[in-house]
């Protein structure tokens, strides 16, 4: 079961990854659907470097996910790096973007 859960959830991030190196590049599809308005006008205009830098997150925070589900043995097992430690740091950077945010 944690390995389906693992799979699902890194799985997850690495789409959302995916979606914003599509916008990154330049693409327009489901823009609209992501980024805060008021209904007439955008909230703010994402750069694409800042877009690119959370696209870059996200799939760091999938390869944790499946480090810390034990799947890196069979994918991206890298042991110089203390998992653990990079992965609180990914959640606190999540946990303050979204406080910042608020």
């Amino acid at each position: 079961m944690l390995e389906l859960l693992t799979w699902a959830v890194g799985g997850i991030l690495f789409i959302l990854s995916g979606m914003h190196v599509y916008w990154a590049f330049g693409g327009k599809r489901g823009s609209k659907a992501a980024i805060p308005s008021t209904g007439t006008a955008l909230l703010f205009e994402p750069s694409k470097t800042g877009t690119a830098i959370v696209a870059i997150l996200l799939a760091v925070a999938a390869w944790f996910v499946f480090e810390l589900g034990e799947l890196g043995d069979y994918c991206f097992s890298i042991p110089s790096i203390p998992t653990e430690q990079a992965c609180c740091r990914v959640c606190l950077f999540y946990v303050l973007s979204e406080i910042s945010d608020g």
